[in-house]
């Protein structure tokens, strides 16, 4: 068999079980770069024990054509065992950062909302204020309730206090 056709069927079984270089690399003790030139096949003549390294690291089985290199998945393999427990770790730090931003961003809604709330309220105060005492503040009753404009109001606020 030739080197070739063994990184073909390598690259087949890597491609059916779904793995990164880096897995292979943690499985087989290869260096991640050496991986990488021998699977383009950069390097025209690997040694043997970097291609057995390889090949035992995705499962490849000599003698056996690349295309009948796709495993059946089976539920009970380590390996996929190890993706799903890691896929739903992650599933699980997603969800609970999620409830922790939405639970933080509620909070901010409501302060927002208590502080939204006390500025209308504080602004109808000071309107009603305003209205009910004709002799203080914006409106004024000359006839129709108007705005004294800002060097009025010091004016009158001056006379007031000279009292």
């Amino acid at each position: 068999m030739e080197v070739s056709a063994i990184i073909d069927g390598i690259n087949a079984r890597k491609a059916a079980m779904n793995m990164t270089n880096q897995q292979i690399s943690d499985e087989s003790g290869v260096p991640k770069s050496t991986i990488d030139r021998v699977l383009r096949k950069d390097t025209e003549n690997p040694t043997i024990q970097i291609v057995l390294a390889i090949a035992q690291a995705v499962g490849y089985e000599f003698g056996v054509p690349a295309a009948a290199q796709a495993p059946e998945v089976a539920t009970e393999s380590p390996h996929f065992r190890h993706i799903i427990t890691m896929y739903e770790k992650q599933i699980a730090d997603m969800r609970r950062d999620h409830n922790r931003e939405r639970t933080e961003k509620n909070r901010w809604i409501k302060t927002l909302a208590v502080i939204v709330g006390i500025l209308v309220i504080g602004i109808l105060f000071i309107l009603i204020y305003d209205i009910t005492h004709p002799d203080v503040g914006w409106f004024q009753r000359e006839g129709l309730w108007q705005h004294t404009g800002i060097a009025e109001s010091i004016a009158m606020a001056a006379e007031w206090l000279r009292r």
